[in-house]
């Protein structure tokens, strides 16, 4: 889903995939961010670089967080 599309419509659980070292500062600030906007709960999905993208993909998580390029 887009970020327009996730903004229009309001989703039960939304799943973040992120690498461990955005776990400490930054995920929980969008979490914040995301709980105080909606009724959502969310659930973080850890994994390298490369997992993130390939968590998106497969659709086990709505949203990611990556360094671009994504690609090797």
């Amino acid at each position: 889903a887009s970020i327009f599309a996730m903004k229009n419509e309001e989703r039960q659980r939304i799943a973040i995939a992120a690498p461990a070292v955005f776990g400490f500062v930054t995920l929980p600030k969008v979490v914040a961010t995301i709980r105080s906007k909606t009724d959502s709960s969310v659930r973080s999905i850890s994994g390298n670089y490369h997992q993130v993208g390939e968590h998106i993909l497969s659709g086990r998580a709505d949203l990611g967080i990556s360094r671009l390029p994504l690609d090797p």
